[in-house]
């Protein structure tokens, strides 16, 4: 049964509310505790001596500071400030705030600043804390030397004494945080001792059971996620059971991942592999591209590819016709020339035909030309001979006409008449 107080003013005249959480549901009570934890933690209240609900046990102890400050709330939570050897010198005493029951509290006294503890839940012990750590859960048992933010649930055991740096956040039962500087270790239930184990400098967030983180600025959720192994990892992220990083600002996602490439994302392993889906196109030039638009481009490839082979094919096509075209006009050729060798075969047995006959018709105008100049041999003397018979002709012709003359004149006898119709008639 949850209890709600009254509002109460502290030493410094700020009002304070406190409520007994400590018999409520888990979440509700952790729900509470964490709002509780925040109005605490932004408000800078300084709280002085405050118990609140029934059975609480807070023995009267003299103190030294100015700083000392006790909130109890809930149901038999104890208080002891005193521890069994006090230092020689004088510290600062612890600022206390415990919400949940059956709690018990051994004061750490150092020289120094003071311890500002913080524990919300049932059946917490602690020992040796100092600054800055705060536990929500149940039966928690949580030994620190180091300022921190420690968030536990139920049966959780944070063991936490190496010399490291505070702002250490652990959620989870039975968790165990070793050697983490500076970070967050978040764990949720049954981790075994050293289940989580950042080895370097932190700033690292876990949530699971035996992780395992090896660098700084790391992220580890799910059981069983290891980030570095040989050299330290930064900036890694490993989400899901037993899944990798071993490189710097690598993202592994999904059970059994492992990415061991720097500056990538990776959804599966060798043997593993997953679909990424429901994935935009992309439309910028380092965007991830879908099938979608896989099948696009390959679609609009494999048409540029087929109209260009069509092209090239009809292209070839005409070559080939006109090639074809070619060889029957190179046949038509050479069928001519065959043809043509046929008619020369002719055309040189008419040639050596007509050269007999040209040889024979030079041979008989040889022959005339000899007969011809026979002849004209011939003429020529017949022609001489014509020319003196005409010679004589004209001279007997001449004497007998002279004769004609003088027998017509002299009235010549018969037989002269006739001698000389003679000579006429050769002439």
């Amino acid at each position: 049964m949850n209890r709600i107080y009254s509002v109460v003013k502290n030493r410094d005249g700020n009002m304070t509310v406190a409520s007994e959480i400590a018999k409520g549901a888990k979440k509700g009570r952790i729900v509470g505790a964490i709002a509780s934890l925040s109005f605490m933690l932004l408000s800078n209240v300084s709280y002085a001596d405050y118990i609140v609900g029934n059975g609480n046990n807070a023995p009267n102890t003299s103190t030294t500071g100015a700083d000392l400050q006790k909130v109890i709330v809930g149901d038999n939570n104890g208080y002891i400030p005193q521890p069994a050897k006090p230092p020689a010198t004088l510290v600062y005493p612890d600022s206390l705030t415990v919400f949940g029951s059956n709690n018990t509290l051994n004061k750490d006294y150092y020289t120094g600043e003071p311890n500002s503890q913080t524990v919300v839940g049932s059946f917490n012990e602690l020992g040796a804390m100092t600054a800055g750590n705060t536990v929500i859960g149940q039966n928690n048992n949580v030994t620190c030397s180091a300022g921190g933010l420690v968030a536990c649930e139920t049966a959780s055991n944070l063991t936490y004494k190496g010399d490291v740096g505070g702002r250490n956040i652990v959620i989870g039962d039975t968790n165990n945080v070793r050697a983490t500087t500076d970070g967050f270790a978040n764990m949720l239930s049954a981790n075994p001792v050293n289940g989580v184990s950042n080895l370097s400098n932190g700033n690292n967030i876990t949530i699971g059971t035996t992780n395992d983180i090896y660098g700084a600025s790391n992220i580890a959720l799910g059981n069983g996620v290891k980030i570095g192994s040989s050299s330290a990892v930064t900036n890694g992220i490993a989400i899901g059971d037993y899944s990798t990083a071993s490189a710097d600002n690598t993202v592994s996602i999904g059970t059994g991942s492992a990415n061991n490439r720097e500056n990538t994302v990776s959804f599966g392993s060798f043997r593993n592999q997953r679909q990424l889906t429901n994935v935009a196109a992309g439309t910028q030039a380092t965007d991830a591209v879908n099938v979608q638009q896989l099948n696009s481009a390959i679609n609009q490839a494999i048409s540029a590819t087929n109209q260009a082979n069509t092209t090239a094919i009809n292209d070839q096509a005409s070559d080939i016709n006109a090639l074809k075209q070619n060889d029957i006009d190179l046949q038509n050729q050479i069928d001519g020339l065959q043809s043509n060798k046929a008619d020369k075969s002719y055309v040189d047995s008419q040639n050596a035909a007509q050269n007999s006959a040209i040889t024979a018709n030079t041979n008989k105008n040889t022959q005339q030309d000899t007969a011809i100049s026979n002849l004209q041999a011939t003429d020529s003397s017949l022609q001489n001979q014509i020319t003196a018979n005409k010679n004589t002709a004209d001279q007997q012709n001449s004497t007998q006409a002279q004769q004609i003359t003088d027998l017509q004149n002299n009235k010549a006898d018969k037989s002269a008449l006739t001698a000389l119709e003679t000579v006429k008639y050769f002439v």
